[in-house]
């Protein structure tokens, strides 16, 4: 599906949701009452958006701007046309303005010792999100020391209040409303002093600003590379058809007035919404994404309800609510059946590019949260689906400290943890020894002997004792009945999943094994990686890195003998 624009006289909004709230406290309203009129009522006219079918079978969209008071005319009209599949109006919402409070760095939150010299960047010690051991919150740092960052990942944003600022990897952005084209930060489309937003700089921080380099904050996804969707004006107003054709940008599949992107993201993060069903245009964007594999995150919005707004409540996205940092439901938050997961989105320190440090709040902060998670897994397993991160989040989940409204959370607190376990990141690898390490080497030269050899041969492969690797299952404690140690391959950007293995290079109920090195090497030099196993095989029960059952392998971790250099 492609989008075909034909007017882009952006005349309806839509809401971020940021409601930004300094030291958790409940959002406001800046705006004066008469400052809250819709669109409709300022312009008098209604953008419409349009879907159609080529006479080659292939949708799309295009836009018109008709007069309200003769809107149900033009839709009928549009309707009689065969081309037309469906008519939606650019539903008009409204923005609170972000309200935030400048507090001292030091006093900005508690700062824990355990988080000191991890990073180094001056906000870093209060990001409670990253704490380690945390039982109500992601504990971040955890998973930084589990990751090894070995593939660049991208995140696209579609928001407002971008800022050219060293700690951020903008690679591209563009301007979808209130001046369409190449501009897209702050500086650049003259949103300055009282019209200054940084909505987008903020969710572009916490998702994933350069980590350890000294300056403002630390992402999620550190370094991530970051592509900016301007979708809403200096004042955090927007279009939220404008949101979809971000998305299909992102996707691959943008405006045909827009430059492509040089490929499309890893991952998209929606920090903004409309309290409305989810239109057709925002679902089939989304759909566009998912079919291109990449995961939607998006916010639940801020309004308090036991419903999500939109795009949070449509089909397929991962619907992210914000939670305390002690363990609450944030008190502004949507909940509700559509919610996957929660993040902390209340009493978050942030820092403006001018230095100034703020506490800020929303459903909006969360879930930069989740999308950098996405993106920081993706960045070890980068062949992980969309659906992948659906049953990830389904799975990552911890409760609530409190919960006396019984709100609809999903599967609870993301935990970062938690969360690479269900993505199959291993926690640690197995102590593999060289069949003449330690007091076996004094064997060696017996060992040696021609007949010796050959029997080693038949017995593991391996053409000398050298060449073979001893694999010892001791790593489980105690092994259930029928437990199975299994030394097996598969992809280096799968899984260590023993029941789904490339090869299995060995099979026993013994607790000890061994494996040729030749056999090992034909795995990774096949870009494979091997790990162990001892659990059910057969049903995969108890197959598990967080039962610890399954460990990964590193060849190089494995010393030589001297007798065999």
């Amino acid at each position: 599906m492609t989008i075909k624009t034909l007017t882009m006289n952006t005349t309806i909004v839509t809401a971020l949701l940021s409601a930004s709230v300094a030291l958790q406290v409940a959002p406001a309203y800046a705006e004066t009452g008469s400052d809250l009129k819709t669109t409709e009522e300022r312009l008098n006219t209604v953008r419409l958006i349009i879907k159609r079918e080529s006479p080659a079978g292939e949708t799309y969209y295009d836009t018109k701007t008709v007069p309200l008071d003769n809107l149900e005319n033009e839709e009928a009209e549009l309707l009689r046309d065969p081309s037309v599949i469906k008519v939606e109006r650019d539903m008009p919402v409204f923005t609170p303005r972000p309200n935030v409070r400048n507090v001292p760095a030091s006093s900005a939150a508690q700062v824990f010792d355990a988080n000191a010299d991890f990073y180094n960047d001056p906000v870093f010690d209060n990001l409670e999100y990253f704490r380690p051991g945390e039982q109500y919150n992601s504990r971040i740092q955890e998973a930084h020391q589990r990751l090894s960052f070995n593939n660049e990942v991208t995140i696209g944003i579609a928001d407002g209040g971008f800022a050219n600022r060293p700690e951020i990897n903008y690679i591209a952005g563009h301007s979808f409303d209130y001046g369409r084209g190449p501009a897209f930060y702050n500086a650049d489309v003259g949103c300055t002093g009282d019209n200054l937003y940084l909505h987008g700089d903020r969710a572009a921080q916490i998702s994933g600003a350069v980590a350890d380099n000294g300056l403002a904050t630390a992402g999620v996804a550190p370094g991530a590379n970051i592509v900016a969707g301007r979708v809403f004006g200096c004042d955090g107003f927007g279009s939220l058809f404008s949101v979809a054709e971000a998305v299909n940008w992102f996707a691959g599949n943008g405006p045909s007035d827009v430059p492509a992107l040089s490929e499309p993201v890893d991952v998209i993060n929606l920090s903004l919404g409309s309290t409305i069903d989810c239109p057709t245009y925002i679902q089939d964007a989304i759909d566009n994404a998912i079919a291109a594999g990449i995961p939607v995150v998006v916010a639940t919005g801020n309004e308090s309800n036991t419903q999500v707004s939109a795009p949070a409540n449509c089909n397929g996205v991962i619907a992210v609510t914000a939670s305390t940092a002690s363990g609450a439901v944030a008190s502004f938050s949507n909940t509700g059946p559509k919610t996957d997961t929660a993040a902390q989105g209340s009493g978050i320190t942030i820092q403006n590019p001018d230095g100034q440090t703020f506490l800020i709040g929303g459903t909006s902060f969360a879930t930069p949260i989740v999308a950098g998670m996405v993106a920081a897994t993706l960045s070890d397993l980068p062949d992980l689906t969309p659906a992948d991160f659906d049953r990830i989040v389904s799975e990552s989940g911890k409760p609530l400290r409190v919960n006396n409204d019984n709100r609809l959370v999903g599967s609870g607190i993301m935990d970062s943890m938690l969360f690479l376990d269900s993505a199959g990141l291993v926690r640690a690898f197995i102590a593999a020894q060289n069949a003449l390490a330690g007091e076996r080497e004094q064997f060696a030269e017996a060992l040696s002997h021609p007949a010796a050899q050959t029997f080693l041969e038949g017995a593991t492969g391996g053409s000398s004792a050298c060449d073979i690797v001893e694999f010892d299952g001791d790593f489980v404690d105690a092994p259930d009945q029928g437990d199975t140690l299994r030394v097996f391959s598969v992809g280096n950007n799968q899984p260590l999943d023993p029941t789904n293995a490339v090869q299995v290079l060995a099979d026993t109920t013994d607790s000890r094994t061994v494996v040729s090195l030749d056999a090992i090497n034909a795995e990774l030099g096949n870009n494979r990686q091997v790990g162990v196993a001892r659990c059910d095989v057969a049903t995969g029960s108890n197959c598990s890195v967080a039962l610890d059952t399954i460990r990964g392998f590193d060849l190089s971790q494995v010393e030589t003998p001297a007798s065999c250099t």
